[in-house]
């Protein structure tokens, strides 16, 4: 039970870019479509943030663990990862899929 003095299996930090890549192209290696709702989604059931991370904010009011998450499907997107179909609906690409194998 938490709270007996057992570590919290929370983080407090917001994984690198390489390990959120890693967890979307995962994700999406089945091929079918997603969106960022999804990878959104995805990274949360994956990663169990903190309460403090969760909430964490830019001054603008981004919340900073979904700014990354939107960022590293940029970047996907640029390295021809994923594709892009249509306003916020991604594939991985057969470049995404080797590229996950890779690692």
């Amino acid at each position: 039970m938490k709270g007996d003095g057992e570590p919290s299996d929370k983080i407090n930090y917001i994984p690198d870019r390489k390990e959120l890549e890693r967890i979307i192209l995962q994700s999406m290696n089945d091929g079918e479509t997603y969106n960022r709702a999804d990878f959104r989604d995805t990274v949360r059931s994956k990663i169990n943030f903190s309460d403090d991370v969760l909430k964490d904010t830019y001054p603008s009011g981004a919340i900073k663990w979904e700014n990354e998450v939107a960022f590293t499907v940029s970047d996907l997107n640029k390295s021809g990862y994923i594709l892009r179909l249509q306003r916020d609906c991604y594939r991985i690409t057969e470049a995404g899929k080797k590229f996950l194998q890779s690692k």
